[in-house]
């Protein structure tokens, strides 16, 4: 990406003005994979998160705070756009789980004669042809620039689709995630927030939600009943008021 592409991309993401001005895509080489932080992320960043981020800034209604960070496509949200985007996690999802059952030497060759003993598993090809279904509505279209001197370089840029780009963006960075093997991170949190899971073993977006979800937990309440007979007697006993 150049500098002048650069400086027009972190420009729009910023300003909204520019970004209602716009009606195609951002520049930029697979801007929906890019190592830049999105949102308010502020210093330290995991493998993926910034790839994830595209995902669920889509799936999360957008905040009422005219000081948030105006991100690519974020004017054209609506409902119905992130309501796609959830249908296509879930069905790449429940795809990939259903290639998780099948042995490392399946054989999806059959000729014509299938083996009944080598068919893959009930509902696939369903599943395969709506999600192909799906991935056709966020066509990317390869562009040649001219960069520097003789250099060049080949850009993914937004072609004919329907779709808004912030919509787009997201249904590429799904795709991103499933290549890393890293598309069950993308998480719905009990307070209704998606989030990415930095860690494996995280299943909260917060630490406030952290915190009511331990709060649920029988180790909480055995502490706290034991706290609060404590506290009973300490305060029965005039030594506490």
């Amino acid at each position: 990406m150049t500098r002048e592409q650069s400086q027009r991309l972190n420009r729009a993401r910023y300003d909204p003005e520019l970004i209602e001005s716009r009606h195609e895509g951002p520049p930029g080489v697979n801007w929906w994979t890019e190592n830049r932080p999105v949102g308010r992320f502020k210093g330290r960043t995991y493998y993926g998160e910034n790839v994830g981020a595209h995902v669920t800034n889509w799936l999360n209604e957008p905040p009422e705070d005219p000081d948030y960070p105006v991100i690519w496509g974020r004017v054209f949200w609506d409902k119905k756009s992130a309501k796609r985007i959830l249908t296509l996690l879930k069905d790449f999802v429940a795809i990939l789980e259903m290639l998780k059952k099948l042995s490392p030497n399946f054989d999806w060759r059959w000729g014509q004669r299938p083996d009944p003993k080598n068919l893959p598993p009930e509902g696939f090809h369903e599943l395969e042809s709506k999600l192909n279904d799906q991935l056709r509505k966020y066509r990317i279209i390869p562009s040649f620039t001219a960069t520097r001197g003789r250099q060049w370089v080949i850009e993914n840029v937004v072609g004919d689709s329907p779709r808004p780009y912030g919509e787009l963006v997201a249904a590429h960075s799904i795709i991103e995630l499933a290549k890393l093997g890293l598309l069950s991170r993308i998480i719905k949190c009990d307070c209704g927030k998606w989030y990415f899971a930095r860690f494996q073993h995280q299943r909260c977006c917060s630490d406030a939600c952290r915190r009511k979800l331990y709060e649920k937990t029988p180790a909480f309440k055995k502490a706290r009943r034991e706290y609060m007979r404590q506290y009973y007697w300490l305060k029965k006993s005039g030594k506490v008021k």
